[in-house]
């Protein structure tokens, strides 16, 4: 209303490491180590969390465990992902000039699928692009993402409902899940991983998924 509004995020020169992370006590190095794991195998994983609980500083961190020579595709509205393997394709959405020219993550992610990358990686899902993700998943392809839910409950209901519309049943395709949160303490903010864990099954009786702790 009063003037031109700007917001600035900043971002290291060199991306955070993982031990860097795990020194500030955001997650345990039991938990990176899990997730090593789960980058060499292939699996599914979202880094979920509020606004400012550190996602993609997580996801950033954990790039380098994909394999060296495996080739990613990365999609995002705002360049903030970073990797260093051999073969990466950054793409980037566009929402500026006329309607017939604009690109969105769901075309992206269309398109990933004829480039067969080994890896997709989603800067942040929001909206419908959330039911392509799961079409990748269930063809096989691994795929990592940010996502706005601080609990599995939340992560479920949003995903389920409008805009994004997955069947409950098809989230037995994301096999892990990274949960953080800001928390204030001795009046300082601090990033906290407050759970990990996996997806192990869709129960029909309850009509929810099942989940462990790691």
């Amino acid at each position: 209303v009063n003037g031109p509004s700007f917001t600035i995020r900043k971002f290291s020169a060199e991306p955070l490491s993982v031990t860097q992370i795990v020194d500030w006590n955001t997650y345990s190095a039991q938990m990176a180590a899990y997730m090593w794991l789960c980058l060499e195998a292939g699996v599914n994983m979202f880094i979920c969390g509020e606004i400012g609980s550190g996602k993609t500083s997580t996801l950033n961190a954990i790039m380098p465990f994909i394999p060296y020579n495996s080739k990613i595709y990365s999609v995002e509205d705002t360049a903030e992902l970073f990797a260093s393997h051999r073969v990466w394709q950054e793409l980037l959405t566009r929402d500026t000039g006329i309607e017939e020219t604009t690109v969105d993550t769901q075309q992206l992610l269309r398109a990933g699928f004829r480039s067969r990358p080994d890896y997709i990686v989603v800067g942040e899902i929001r909206g419908p692009e959330g039911n392509i993700a799961f079409q990748a998943m269930q063809a096989g392809r691994p795929v990592l993402s940010t996502f706005h839910a601080d609990t599995i409950s939340r992560l479920v209901q949003r995903f389920t409902g409008d805009p994004i519309n997955v069947p409950i049943r098809f989230l037995t395709n994301l096999h892990a899940v990274l949960i953080q949160k800001s928390l204030y303490l001795q009046g300082r903010m601090h990033r906290r991983a407050i759970g990990l864990f996996e997806i192990l099954g869709y129960s029909s009786e309850a009509n929810t998924i099942i989940t462990s702790g790691v």
